[in-house]
C-alpha cells in the first residue's frame, strides 16, 4: 500500500481544493448572516 497513480493524486488535491472552497464560501456567508442579524436586532 501506499503508491497512489498519479490519478488518485490529483483527484485527491481536486477535492481538497474544493473541500477549501466551500469552506470559504461557507465562512463568507456566516458572516454576512450574522452582520445582518445585529443589523436586524441593534446588537454590534
Amino acid at each position: 500500500g501506499g503508491e497512489a497513480t498519479a490519478l488518485e493524486v490529483v483527484d485527491a488535491q481536486n477535492s481538497l481544493v474544493t473541500a477549501r472552497n466551500n469552506y470559504d464560501d461557507g465562512e463568507a456567508r456566516y458572516r454576512l448572516a450574522i452582520a445582518n442579524l445585529q443589523t436586524l436586532t441593534g446588537v454590534f
